[in-house]
C-alpha cells in the first residue's frame, strides 16, 4: 500500500504513514481512493508473485507506545503514529 500524502510504500495493516505520519485513508476523495485501491492490488499481486514475506532482522526498531516491530529507517509508527526522534 502507498500513502495518499507522501507516495511511499507503507505496510498494508498501517494507520498512519511510517514516512511522514500522515493518517491514513482520511479525507480522500473516491477517485483518489480508487487510486490508492488499484495501487495496493498491483503491490500485493507483486508481493504474491515474490513468495511469503520475510520477516524483519532483529534489531530493528520497536515501538515504546505499541510494541509493533518497525522497519529501520521509520520515523513515524505505521500502526499507532507515534513520531520518533531522527
Amino acid at each position: 500500500m502507498f500513502c495518499s500524502n507522501c507516495g511511499k510504500e507503507i505496510d498494508n495493516d498501517a494507520r498512519f504513514c511510517e514516512h511522514c505520519g500522515m493518517p491514513i485513508f482520511t479525507n480522500l476523495t473516491e477517485e483518489k481512493l480508487k487510486q490508492l485501491q488499484t495501487q495496493k492490488a498491483a503491490l500485493q499481486a507483486e508481493q504474491s508473485r515474490r513468495g511469503p514475506e520475510k520477516s524483519l532482522p532483529a534489531g530493528c526498531p520497536v515501538c515504546p507506545s505499541c510494541g509493533r516491530q518497525l522497519p529501520e529507517g521509520s520515523r513515524f509508527c505505521g500502526f499507532c503514529g507515534r513520531k520518533f526522534a531522527p
